[in-house]
């Protein structure tokens, strides 16, 4: 029994494709919408006039934002309610940003007197 099994032929061939030939075919369904175009006036109509497709604005998103702050006079900002403490913080920073920009003109300055004085002392 157990060569009729394993032979090629034998029973358990014969069980599978006795299985393959039970199953059904499925019927294959195709949905078929309809074409939809839209006529070349409307649409040039549309492409003309941008004011029928556009939603005028229901509500107002306008918001007000002040951008000027008693404690930061020279600076623009969305931020106007910080504390005095941070707004001193900005303050000091420019004057530090100036300090630094007036450090490296007079180094420049000194760099450019040194290498003329070299090379006049070459010369």
């Amino acid at each position: 029994p157990m060569d009729a099994v394993a032979a090629p032929g034998g029973a358990a061939d014969v069980a599978v494709e006795v299985a393959a030939a039970a199953k059904r075919r499925r019927r294959n369904y195709f949905e078929y919408d309809e074409v939809t175009e839209i006529p070349t006036e409307t649409y040039n109509e549309y492409i003309q006039n941008r004011n029928n497709i556009t939603r005028t604005e229901a509500s107002d998103y306008y918001v007000m934002l002040p951008h000027f702050s008693i404690n930061l006079p020279k600076y623009t900002t969305t931020f106007t309610d910080l504390c005095p403490e941070l707004c001193q913080v900005l303050l000091d920073t420019a004057a530090v940003a100036e300090r630094r920009r007036q450090l490296a003109s007079e180094e420049a300055e000194a760099k450019a007197a040194a290498e003329e004085a070299a090379e006049a002392a070459a010369a």
